[in-house]
């Protein structure tokens, strides 16, 4: 169902010139292709590459259900362990001995016994890991670290489902040694959603952010007041199932909250920027980005190189069906440049950014491929979109649409952003049949998979 704030984004999308992809990737290497996984990137030998844990269930009856730490090689990614299946998972990396070695913290149901798990692999070096395994199992949610009460070791927050299935998000704090107290603190329980730690008033306390599936979805933030104890905050922010992210997008210094998701019906889709006003408050803001909602999965890097983060985002979406993801370029004005470079598996719907390769810009893991950054080597005046051509303008019974080489499709959008018309496009000149529309003026949005082009045409019929 597309509801109103999507019917207002699409009209405002489409209003702005929608450029070639500032980047160019190249698939790198490829995992197990799976569903409903989870992946986190770590060093787990200290030698300075990013390795990836990745978890994902079988798709088909000639794979089987992985859960594999791949160590990252000049020769691409090797795995180094394996360990038994968690199902609905989420995944983690952190140096939680303070050894050199990034550790492990895993949560999903186990299928075997019937029970959510949480387990820590804490990593030796050397491809092989010590289990703990004695934490309360939580499924469906998410993980996030952080040394929230300053004392040098790293601490994690946990949510999901317990073993009755009741709805729950557990604090541990890190003593050293190993060993992890749970700190009575509560928190708003929301499974199958997305837990980061942010320091959105700058007073140095990692603060908490969370979203999820619960009876009024939203996003909570929990103030850190110190000692470890926090506060909810009177801020009310859009969010269910659906990812969060904090960054600066404006170069304020003040860190704005990024959301996508549902809401509590689960009928109407959003995305959404909050600008942080350093008060303690913030303002919703309305932009060119495109709605993205359930499922969904965003990553914030600054793939450009320009010093301002852009966002890289896969899921459900009306206008990027073809793949299901676009890269979205930051402008200094807070708009965004959109462009669809990547193919994205929503039934494993999966989005890491890190510098695999060590070169300086940000790679990505989209589902099961993993894509290296190659930069901007062609510019925004690419030469294959300099050969896409559209007319008659105004058309009357057909319309001629020349694509170049690659895969792509056109689609004709009334004037209310409905799609009328789809078309798969071969190279050189396709012929689009239009003497079943009405007259008027509609949007041909060409999505190639290397950029997207939108054309204003008006059909008149004589």
């Amino acid at each position: 169902m597309i509801n109103n704030r999507f019917n207002l984004l699409l009209f405002v999308l489409l209003l702005i010139p929608i450029k070639l992809q500032a980047q160019h990737f190249e698939k790198a290497d490829s995992l197990q292709k799976g569903a409903y996984g989870a992946a986190a990137w770590g060093d787990f030998d200290n030698d300075g590459r990013k390795d990836i844990a990745y978890i994902t269930q079988a798709n088909t009856q000639h794979d089987s259900d992985i859960f594999t730490i791949y160590k990252n090689t000049p020769g691409g990614f090797i795995a180094a362990a394996s360990f038994p299946m968690l199902h609905t998972p989420a995944l983690v990396w952190g140096d939680l001995n303070n050894d050199g070695f990034q550790d492990l913290i895993a949560s999903g149901l186990n299928l075997n016994s019937g029970e959510p798990e949480l387990n820590i692999y804490i990593s030796h070096g050397d491809g092989t890991f010590d289990v703990i395994d004695t934490l309360p199992g939580l499924s469906t949610g998410s993980i996030a670290i952080a040394d929230f009460d300053g004392n040098g070791f790293q601490d994690f927050v946990v949510s999901g489902y317990n073993s009755v299935f009741n709805n729950q998000v557990l604090l541990f704090k890190n003593e050293g040694n190993l060993n992890f107290t749970s700190v009575n603190q509560s928190f708003e329980a929301l499974p199958a959603g997305e837990i980061k730690w942010c320091d959105f008033n700058n007073d140095g306390l990692p603060d908490l952010s969370l979203t999820g599936d619960g009876t009024f979805s939203r996003t909570y933030l929990y103030k850190n007041i110190g000692s470890g104890q926090f506060i909810l905050t009177n801020n009310y922010f859009f969010g269910g199932r659906g990812t969060i992210d904090w960054v600066d997008f404006n170069n304020d210094g003040w860190d704005d909250l990024f959301v996508s998701g549902v809401d509590s019906t689960s009928a109407a889709n959003y995305t959404i920027i909050y600008f942080n006003n350093g008060d303690e408050t913030f303002t919703e803001t309305q932009t060119n980005f495109p709605v993205f909602g359930e499922p969904s999965a965003a990553d914030v890097a600054d793939f450009d190189q320009d010093g301002i983060p852009d966002v890289f985002i896969a899921g459900v979406n009306e206008l990027f069906l073809e793949h299901f993801s676009t890269l979205a370029i930051t402008n200094t004005d807070s708009s965004f440049v959109l462009s669809q470079p990547i193919h994205a598996d929503i039934m494993n719907c999966i989005v890491e950014a890190v510098d695999f390769d060590n070169d300086g810009d940000m790679d990505l893991l989209v589902s099961n491929i993993i894509w290296r950054n190659e930069g901007n080597p062609l510019g925004l005046e690419n030469a294959k979109q300099e050969l896409v051509q559209v007319y008659p303008n105004p058309a009357g019974m057909y319309l001629m649409v020349t694509a170049p080489a690659g895969e792509s499709v056109v689609r004709l959008l009334d004037a209310t952003g409905k799609q009328v018309l789809r078309s798969v496009m071969t190279e050189g000149v396709n012929t689009i049949q239009t003497a079943q529309l009405m007259q008027g003026q509609y949007q041909v949005v060409i999505i190639h998979e290397q950029f997207i082009r939108t054309e204003k045409v008006t059909i008149v019929h004589e």
